[in-house]
């Protein structure tokens, strides 16, 4: 039996399109919104209409989702102040029809949605996917934008506990950091990609050719701490060539930070070793990790992302940085390796300890892949009506955790 209205209100920053074939939304919102979709009878998903063309992994909503535009969101806080009314009309109308509300990510006017959602006793559950003070102190912003920037996450982080306690709602949190910030409310823990059972790709083993490829996907942004991994490769003790292949949208870049990478290339006479390819789309990433030997994110700061789990999900042995949320997402010497932030050494040896073990190296793909198959979407989507339902006081379906017919699945993953 399905519950009956679903509220989403967030971006993971694409937004929606529409056109005379439907509503499109990002491929990672577009994957979340159709499987809750799947246990409601009717979503609203309220979020800014995008200003670009239809990606190529965009996804069409499901029938039974409805497109409520909001304001676009914005950093800056005069425009902020100036759409506020413009926000709360947005979060009025896709309220119209009260139902539970799942809010994703950081955006505007959020305690004016909160107070709405108190008036009209609509429980809440916000999923955050990372803690802005850690990304905020890794940035290269001025001691001043720094400072003006934490005083804004301080106060949204406020407004949001605030609402959370007026609405007896509850944190979705995506790894530990995030979930130990929230003490003192109701709290769940989950880390979760959108990888589909179609996306998996499992392989037996990897590090067979003579060149070892090593591969990292991101922003070229400080937070991710890429010049450690760059300075790591003169420091293998391997024989076999290492080379490293950045993935990055250059749109999200710093160009400053960009500018030192490519430096602390050229000082290390790294050129022929390490390559910089532009984001091009999903399924060109995925082909390019099964084409990779081993996966590394080095960052400073993180969340819990998705491409740790996806890397997994395509049979790459992974390496990350023990901290934020990759502790939550790797468990340490099992389904990949964890090494300290900012220590190129500790990643060198890291990478040399998987290419030389071939029974370590199979035994993280392989467990890799298996835990990869617990942080999907379609488990994170379970676990969102789960927490509806015990906080409405309903009775758990067992169909949820059956999710829908095979058909219906496949239809709501239609895309372009």
């Amino acid at each position: 039996m399905k519950r009956k209205n679903l509220i989403c209100i967030g971006s993971d920053g694409g937004g929606a399109l529409r056109d005379e074939e439907g509503t499109f939304a990002r491929f990672s919102t577009g994957v979340l919104v159709n499987l809750l979709a799947l246990d409601y009878e009717k979503v609203v998903w309220c979020a800014p209409r995008s200003q670009e063309g239809r990606e190529q992994r965009a996804i069409k909503l499901a029938d039974n989702v409805k497109f409520v535009e909001s304001p676009e969101f914005c950093a800056n806080l005069p425009q902020t102040l100036i759409r506020r009314e413009r926000f709360r009309d947005s979060w009025r109308n896709a309220l119209s029809e009260p139902g539970d509300v799942f809010m994703f990510g950081r955006f505007p006017a959020v305690g004016d949605l909160y107070d709405l959602c108190a008036e009209l006793d609509c429980k809440t559950l916000h999923w955050l996917f990372n803690n802005p003070f850690a990304l905020i102190n890794a940035s290269n912003r001025s001691a001043v934008a720094k400072k003006l920037a934490l005083f804004n996450a301080t106060q949204w982080e406020n407004a949001v506990k605030r609402g959370v306690s007026k609405t007896q709602g509850a944190f979705l949190c995506a790894g530990q950091e995030i979930y130990n910030r929230m003490d003192g409310f109701d709290r769940y823990e989950e880390v979760a990609a959108p990888i589909q059972e179609s996306d998996f790709a499992w392989r037996d083993d990897v590090c067979q050719g003579e060149t070892i490829r090593a591969l990292f996907v991101g922003d070229i942004q400080p937070q991710n701490g890429i010049e450690s991994f760059v300075e790591a490769i003169p420091l293998l003790k391997t024989n076999r060539k290492v080379e490293l292949i950045c993935v990055a949208d250059k749109d999200q870049s710093d160009p400053k930070y960009d500018a030192l990478l490519r430096k602390i290339v050229r000082d290390n006479r790294l050129q022929d070793r390490v390559s910089f390819l532009d984001y091009v789309d999903r399924e060109t990433l995925l082909e390019t990790m099964r084409e990779s030997d081993l996966f590394v994110f080095p960052a400073i700061a993180a969340d819990a992302p998705y491409v740790v789990v996806e890397a997994r999900s395509q049979g790459l042995p992974t390496i990350a940085s023990d901290v934020g949320g990759l502790p939550s997402s790797i468990n340490d010497g099992v389904d990949g390796l964890l090494v300290p932030p900012g220590d190129p050494a500790m990643i060198a040896d890291a990478i040399d300890c998987v290419v030389e073990d071939d029974e370590l190296r199979r035994d993280l793909i392989a467990e890799g892949y298996a835990s990869a198959q617990h942080m999907t979407f379609d488990e994170l989507a379970i676990s969102i009506v789960e927490i509806f339902d015990k906080m409405n006081g309903r009775e758990c379906d067992d169909e949820t955790e059956e999710s829908a017919d095979e058909n219906d699945v496949a239809a709501s993953f239609e895309s372009t």
